[in-house]
């Protein structure tokens, strides 16, 4: 099955989102410096609300990171197994590599589901100054993970069907 362009799109538009964040993140932080040391009047709001949106930032545009091959990964290694082994050796180590992603991906979404359900039955909130239902940011981890996930999946997939857009 060829990667869904559908999830390529979708990815992009989170990738999109994730990067607006982070610049709302910068523009806060350049606030931050002017209200501390032009004006002598820190804010109390920019660095929960920068805490709170870099956790959206990575969660969301995880995928979409995954998808355009912008996480890390052994190339120098990869090239050197291919250059004496051909494409087969090279295949099965980018198969493996996804494979221990997904199986990290799933124990986040267990950990992060474990914190949800205490969360959401005492309504716990965050320990800032600007709170929240802390049981939103576990929402947006564990929604992230299962984009992650699928997104890893039909990578897999991919390459189990000898494409090399992965490998």
């Amino acid at each position: 099955m060829k990667y869904p362009a559908v999830l390529r799109k979708f990815n992009k538009a989170l990738g999109a989102i994730s990067g607006v964040l982070l610049l709302a993140i910068a523009v806060m932080s350049v606030v931050e410096s002017l209200m501390r040391t032009v004006f002598i009047n820190p804010t109390k709001w920019t660095l929960d609300i920068s805490a709170y949106f870099l956790l959206i930032a990575i969660f969301i545009g995880s995928g979409y990171a995954y998808q355009e091959k912008g996480h890390v990964g052994v190339e120098l290694f990869k090239d050197m197994i291919e250059k004496r082994f051909g494409d087969a050796p090279r295949r099965v180590m980018s198969i493996g590599g996804y494979v221990l992603s997904m199986i990290v991906i799933f124990a986040t979404m267990l950990a992060v589901y474990r914190l949800l359900i205490p969360a959401l039955e005492i309504n716990q909130t965050t320990f800032a100054n600007i709170t929240i239902p802390i049981s939103l940011l576990y929402i947006v981890m564990i929604v992230g993970s299962v984009i992650m996930a699928v997104t890893v999946f039909f990578i897999i997939l991919d390459l189990c069907k000898k494409g090399n857009e992965w490998n």
